[in-house]
């Protein structure tokens, strides 16, 4: 049986940097059950600028047990094929919704999950969870 892992999105970290019980709370179960917490690279520049604020995020990015994974020209052609499918334009939804594909299975953390759902609709193993 693969791994889980949890994914966070841009919604979920600007969350997470206002102190977000709920994400808070997640993020402590990954811990305790050593579940794989993803941060996709397109929601680094969505959510850091280079200011005190980004301690919190900052902090995440740094934790045992916390990635960034690298994204190549598989995810990004995933991504395209999510969007077409779907119809949406949001890319960076697109490779959050690529990438739990690629960490199968995966449960989103999401302040979006009306778009996320559409991208990552009839795909085995995503779970989208609003926040």
């Amino acid at each position: 049986m693969a791994r889980r892992s949890l994914i966070l999105d841009a919604g979920a970290l600007i969350a997470l940097a206002r102190n977000d019980y709920r994400v808070r709370s997640y993020l402590i179960v990954a811990r305790e059950r050593g579940v794989d917490v993803l941060v996709p690279p397109v929601v680094v520049p969505q959510t850091l600028r280079g200011s005190p604020q980004d301690a919190i995020i900052n902090r995440l990015l740094k934790s045992k047990g916390v990635a960034v994974p690298t994204v190549g020209e598989e995810l990004a052609r995933v991504a395209g094929r999510l969007l077409a499918k779907s119809g949406l334009r949001d890319a960076a939804g697109a490779q959050v919704v690529a990438e739990a594909v690629r960490a199968a299975p995966t449960t989103i953390l999401t302040s979006d999950p009306d778009d996320i759902r559409r991208l990552a609709e009839g795909l085995l193993g995503v779970q989208v969870t609003a926040i």
